[in-house]
Order: structure tokens, then sequence, then C-alpha cells
């Protein structure tokens, strides 16, 4: 049962592409967090790269956010519980004690809005059980000194009317990479410290009427993957790296370290602007997540009126090294704290006898928002030879926004009898942005005392619909064929004065067919698509005077056709199969370079590997006192792109996980041994490139993905 349409359906009966997993899936397939649900759904990529748990790119069908700044909307909207969570830094919701994550693939923008055009991953949380005190509590432990904990407590309050439901987890382990900074220290990076907490409260007086109130709070201390060159060009090709590291006395071998998870790391400039970094501890990830909601629904007569009222407040701070080397060339810090809003108002029901099942809503959302940016260029005293001995370019930048969002929405879907259905939705939204900037440091030699503010607003509106019929073959297979546009709000350049972009829309075809065949042992989902992007948004970075600059752009145009496959396969009654896998064809039709003019309609599109797959199983053997559960899955993903215009192509990879269980005939226990990619396979989560014309620094940093890990875990229920 999943709830893709804003009501209680089976995922089966809606013409729609979506991968839903229980929370029981989930913790079978060890997937702890969001950035799991990749190797395990199609044509879905969650990577992360400098910014570490404070930024991911989520992709699904090739759209993706790929910056991590307050003025960046995502692609794909991240929700919990109902309630949006407007920036990238949703990768920390961990996924514990939850009933189910749905995964929805395509444009949302009728019923989900704004900045969905890729898609949605909706997050709930396991609701309070009435009249029953329950709980659980797990324990893990695993190499490079993991240890976790769940706690859940369920306990009635009111008999019938009251219940209150509770979770913790808490988190910690030592860092994957050894990092070696100018001092020659090392320490390890790429660590993890999370403590993560959840409420909620159930009240239902009558039968008609439904209020919950939840809370969560996460707060983390962490650092991401250490920058790792992966493509240095030499000096004579035009590196200025590779040069800077021959005046400096260098060798290839002190920028690219022969282990592929260790990396090197300058010390930034101890004091400048507040800053400490003093080696390897100025480089981290640290913050505070938390937010609210209030779901609110009654049911009349004829229609159910539904209110979900939501909170969300983050404050977070990140260093990172960003050129791979002991050498002060490009470090960065970025500071951000945003609060949001949102209100939306549902009525639905269902008229005519039936025939017709419809909603209807209302939405508001408002984000207040400020971010400190600091990058250092060259910082370091006497790191260099001329021509960048003497240089200390320092620029930064402190942006205050606010961003509102309305819009009212209506969709129903007509049964003209028990077999023929169409669905016809439309939603009109009104964006606005304000925007507070204070720029003081933009030039070479600046004078500290000049300050730029630029304040420019943005109005902005938009109308998206979806259009669709179904056929049902019989009460086992679904035919569908439908239609659907959505967008991504535009703004402000994050970090260039007077730059705006415009909204990026999509349309979107899709074929799709749903079926259980063979008497329920046989389930087969698929779809074909076509998104077709106008004024598409991409950020790519540029040389400008105060030094490497991300710049957001509308490119153009472009096309993504693609395809999606789910099979599940109940072999015996104690052996299930999975396989899935998906199809990407990305071309663009027009880019034309923003500085140049130049048509770059043949580079490489970003984040979208040709082709993925996941095949997995599950066995339980059957004992006298018990089930032992063997689970295993394979995922592989094809060569990927990670940066506009660049063309260092990620290998392809593929890993394996897996994870053995014994539960006695009470249920009271269970007993794990897992492990992730145990064929320890080396691969970069993302790259970042300073090597293009117009940033020619001369070299591509990689980001290691994790490397073989394995565990054990108990857990016991009450």
């Amino acid at each position: 049962v999943v709830s893709a349409r804003k009501v209680q359906e089976s995922a089966q009966d809606i013409p729609i592409s979506i991968s839903a997993f229980s929370g029981a899936a989930l913790e079978t397939r060890q997937v702890v967090d969001v950035r799991g649900l990749d190797d395990i759904t199609p044509n879905l990529e969650i990577t992360s790269g400098a910014s570490g748990p404070l930024g991911s790119n989520f992709t699904i069908r090739g759209q993706s956010n790929q910056d991590f700044t307050i003025l960046s909307d995502l692609a794909v909207g991240i929700y919990l519980d109902g309630v949006v969570n407007p920036r990238a830094q949703a990768v920390s919701l961990g996924l514990f004690d939850v009933s189910r994550v749905e995964v929805l693939k395509g444009p949302q923008g009728t019923l989900y809005g704004r900045n969905t055009s890729g898609g949605a991953i909706s997050v709930f949380s396991n609701e309070p059980e009435m009249n029953e005190f329950s709980g659980n509590a797990a324990v893990s432990l695993g190499n490079y000194g993991l240890v976790s904990g769940t706690g859940v407590i369920n306990t009635p309050l009111i008999e019938d009317t009251l219940a209150a439901r509770f979770a913790v987890k808490k988190t910690d382990r030592d860092g994957f990479s050894d990092v070696t900074d100018g001092n020659g220290i090392t320490t390890d990076q790429d660590d993890v410290d999370v403590t993560s907490f959840k409420g909620s409260l159930l009240w239902t007086p009558s039968d008609a009427t439904k209020v919950k109130l939840a809370v969560d709070y996460s707060e983390f201390a962490q650092t991401s993957a250490p920058a790792r060159i992966v493509n240095l060009v030499p000096l004579l090709e035009g590196g200025p790296l590779a040069g800077i590291a021959f005046f400096s006395g260098l060798s290839e071998s002190d920028l690219v370290p022969s282990d592929f998870r260790d990396a090197n790391a300058n010390n930034g400039l101890p004091g400048q602007n507040g800053l400490n970094n003093d080696g390897i501890s100025g480089i981290y990830g640290e913050g505070e997540i938390w937010g609210a909601s209030l779901t609110a629904e009654h049911e009349f007569d004829n229609f159910t009126l539904r209110s979900v009222t939501g909170y969300r407040d983050s404050d977070l701070k990140s260093s990172s090294d960003l050129d791979g080397s002991v050498l002060t060339v490009i470090h960065t810090n970025l500071n951000t704290a945003s609060d949001s809003f949102s209100q939306e108002f549902n009525l639905l029901g269902s008229a005519y006898n039936g025939q017709l099942d419809w909603i209807a809503g209302l939405y508001y959302f408002k984000e207040d928002g400020q971010e400190l940016a600091i990058s250092q260029f060259f910082t370091g005293p006497n790191d260099f030879d001329a021509p960048f001995d003497g240089i200390s370019l320092i620029p930064g930048a402190l942006q205050v926004a606010t961003n509102k969002s309305e819009a009212i929405f209506a969709q129903g879907t007509w049964s003209f009898n028990d077999q023929w259905s169409a669905t016809v939705g439309v939603r009109y939204t009104e964006d606005q942005r304000d925007l507070t900037r204070f720029i003081p440091r933009t030039t070479l030699n600046f004078d500290q005392s000049v300050v730029f503010v630029d304040e420019p607003t943005l109005d902005l509106d938009n109308t998206s619909y979806t259009a669709g019929i179904d056929y049902k073959v019989n009460e086992d297979v679904l035919l569908y064929l439908k239609t659907s546009t959505g967008y991504r709000s535009g703004g402000h350049d994050n970090r260039t004065p007077g730059n705006f972009f415009d909204e990026e829309t999509v349309e979107d075809f899709e074929l799709g067919m749903k079926g259980d065949f063979l008497e329920g042992r046989l389930r087969i989902n698929a779809a074909l698509f076509q998104t077709d992007y106008q004024d598409q948004q991409l950020s790519s970075i540029f040389a400008t005077a105060a030094g490497p600059t991300t710049i957001v752009t509308n490119v153009g145009e472009s096309t993504i056709k693609g395809g999606e496959l789910d099979v599940t396969i109940a072999a015996t009654d104690n052996l299930t199969i999975f396989l899935s896998g998906g199809w990407l064809d990305a071309e663009f039709d027009e880019f034309i370079d923003p500085l140049t003019g130049a048509d770059n309609s043949d580079e490489p599109f970003p984040f979208v590997a040709d082709l993925t797959y996941n095949i997995g199983a599950s066995y339980i053997q059957t004992l006298s006192d018990g089930d032992i559960n063997y689970y295993f899955n394979y995922g592989w993903r094809d060569e990927i792109n990670y940066e506009n215009g660049i063309r260092d192509l990620e290998p392809s990879r593929g890993l394996l996980d897996a994870r053995i269980s014994y539960t006695p005939a009470s249920e009271r226990y269970e007993f794990s041994i897992w492990g992730a990619n145990l064929n320890d396979e080396e691969y970069n989560d993302s790259q970042l490139a300073f090597q293009t014309g117009l940033v020619p620094f001369g070299y591509t940093l990689g980001f290691a993905g994790a490397p073989r890990t394995y565990g054990v875990e108990v857990k016991v229920n009450f």
C-alpha cells in the first residue's frame, strides 16, 4: 500500500512508475539511509561529493541538482511524512523505524508541485499503535570501528484514543581514508558520528478523525570522502596545478597517493576569517536538522478534509579541501542555515456512485535561509613560486534569501467501466524569491571596506498538468499511457551578482504495464518513457576574477529516453528472486555555452548511466526452532559522467551486498551478519573537475565510495 497519489492504494493499481519498499525490506537489504536506495532502484542515482553528508545529488531518470547552496533547488523532491525538505541535506535522514519508502519516477508537478521535475522520494515513519506496548532494541558492530544502536518504544496512553512512539539511533564509525596534511600528520576521514531521534503522538477521538503530531531531530559531525586527484593534466599541456607542484618541488606521487582511498590535504589559512584550519582538523561537516509535522484529517459523509502542517530547520557547517594536495590551492567553507514552513489542505472523495475519485488542494511554502561561503585560493605562505607566489585570494559571500510558493491543484480519475479509466490533473503555482547578497571580497588585493549589496526579487509562475488513460486487462494486469509536466523554479545564481536563470520545465510521456502472473508467483512492472527538457538548468565551474566559480545557466533543450523493469519471482515458498534494471539515452538537442556562445550539443550528459541493474535473492530456511534468512544483492552501474563538459567518465562498477539472519521461533530475537561491497570494488562516488578551458587548473577530483564493510547485529523485540 502506497500514498503516491495522496490516498492509500495498492502500488499495483496506480498508473505511475513507482518503487516502494517496506521498512522490513529496507532492513533486510541493509538500507540505513537515503543513499542506500540507488543500488536497489533502477534509474536512481544518489551521490555525495566535497560536502559529504551536507550535500547529495539526487538524480531520477537523468534529472538532477548539481549544487547545494541556499539558492539551489532540487530536481527530486524529498519528503518526510508528507512534509517537503527543501535542502539537499535530506540525505542525513536515517531510515530507521520507517513503515515504507516510495520512489516516484517522472515529473510530479500536479500533486507535489515545484522542484519535482525528476520525481520524488517520500519517507514515511511508523505510526504509534493503539492498545499495545511494544518496542525493540538493536546493536550493530562492524569493521572501521562501527558501533550503532537503535531503540524503539510504542506505548498506549488512552485506550483506543491516544498512543505514542519514540525511536532513537546512534551511529559512530571511523573514517575509510587516511589523509596526510602539509604538516605530515595523517588522520582518517570519511567518518560518521550521527545521533537521531523521532517521536510521534497519534490521537483518534472518533472513527472519523485522526490527528498525528511528529517531531524528528538529527545531530551529526562527520567528514566527506577526501578529495583525491584522479586525472592530472601535465604541465606542458597547460595544467597549472602540475606547474605549481613542479615549481614547489613536488612530484606526481606527492599529488596522487598510491592507495585508492588515501589523499592529501592542505592546511588552509589558520585564523583567517575566523576559520581554524590547522591541518586536517579544518576538514569537517557538522550540523543539526530538526522538524515537526501535524497531520489531521476528518471523514465527512461524502469527502475527507486533510491538513498537513510542517516545519523544517537546519544549521550546517562544512569545510573542504578541493585540490587533493598538501598545497593551499583551493579550500572552501560553507555555513548554511534554513528554516521552512509549509501548509497543505486537501479535499478528497468520490462521486457519481464511485465513478469519479477526486482530490483538490491548496499549498503554501516559505523558507528563510542564509549562507556564508568562503573560498581560499593560493593562500599558503611560501607554498608557490612565480607567478603564484604572493597571491592571497579569499572571496567570500553572505547571502540571505526568502523563498515563497503558493499553489492550487486538482486531479480526478473517471472510471468508464471496470476496465477503462482516465486521469486529468492541473496545478497552478506562484513563486517569489527575495535575496540580499553581501560580497565583500571579489578581486585580488581587495579593499576589505568595500561591500557589494545585491537585492533582486523574482516573481515566477507555472502551470503543470497530467493526463492519462489506463486499462485493466484483468484483476492482475494494468496497462497505462500518460503524459505529465513538471518544473524546477528559476532563481538567482548562487555566486554571481546580477545573474538569473529561468525556470526549467519538462514534459514526460510514459507507457507502462504492471502485472501479476502464474497465480501471483511472478510480478512484472515495466515502463518506457521520453522526457523533453526546456530551458534546462546546468551548473558549471567557470574562471572569474574571484577565482573558480559555479554558475547556473539555462543551456537549452535536451531529450531523455529510457525504460525500467522490475521483476519479482516467488520461485518456491522459501525462495524469492528480485531483478530490476534501468536504461537511459540522454542527449542535448541544444546546448549554447553561456560565455562563448558555442554549440556544445555533443557534450556528454551529466549524471546519466546508460544502464543500471540489480539482481538479488532471499531464501528462508525453516528449522525446528526458527528460521534462517539468506539475502544477497548485486547492483551494477554503467560508466557515468559527473561533470558538464568533462569526458573523464567514471568506470562502471558493481557492488555485492549480503546478509544472513537467524530468528528463533519466538521471534523475540534476531541475530545477523552482514556485508556491503563484499567484492571491495574501488570506485568514485562522484567527481569534480577543474581542468576545462574555463577553469584550467589541470585536474579532476574523485571522492571514493565506501570500501568493503561487514559486521554483526543483535536485535531484541518486546
